[in-house]
């Protein structure tokens, strides 16, 4: 998904319904090491996501995300 967007945003939120909340963790981490990118990784869950969030020390994704609703 991230190579088929040609690597261009400057954070992803990645989601499908087949993906396992016990391990998007582990793959939210391994992007990140990858790509040097913030990940938020989540299962779609139909009316909600679920997931996990890993962040570079520059942004600190619980901030942003809280700021997010704010606007």
């Amino acid at each position: 998904m991230i190579e088929a967007d040609g690597n261009r945003k400057s954070i992803y939120l990645l989601a499908k319904h087949d993906w396992p909340a016990g391990v998007v963790g582990i793959v939210a981490s391994r992007l990140l090491d990858e790509y040097g990118k913030p990940m938020l990784i989540m299962e779609d869950m139909g009316e909600e996501l679920r997931g996990s969030a890993r962040s570079v020390s520059e942004l600190n994704i619980i901030d942003a995300l809280s700021d997010s609703g704010n606007s």
